[in-house]
């Protein structure tokens, strides 16, 4: 999911393709949510399949906040069958 997520923001970050034919990144960016209590990782499941993604992370200055730092939602799943899939996991 990365690399749609990567090619998705190309638009806006110009980031281009290596040599090797993959959009190249940080992995320390992606790791520090399954790592740091203060980060959460969430995939997205609906209708069987993994949809997308969501990393959330508490505002340092305020553990009350959450941010809503990336998120991806996969085009190939309808939009109908997403919103009730997030919609019956809200809390």
């Amino acid at each position: 999911m990365s690399q749609l997520y990567l090619h998705d923001m190309s638009v806006f970050t110009k980031l281009g393709v290596s040599s090797h034919g993959k959009y190249e990144f940080d992995q320390e960016i992606i790791d520090v949510y399954f790592q740091e209590a203060q980060h959460f990782p969430y995939f997205i499941n609906c209708e069987g399949e993994i949809a997308g993604f969501a990393l959330v992370r508490q505002y340092p200055y305020d553990r009350d906040l959450l941010n809503l730092d990336q998120f991806l939602s996969s085009e190939s799943t309808p939009a109908e069958a997403l919103d009730k899939e997030l919609s019956s996991s809200a809390c």
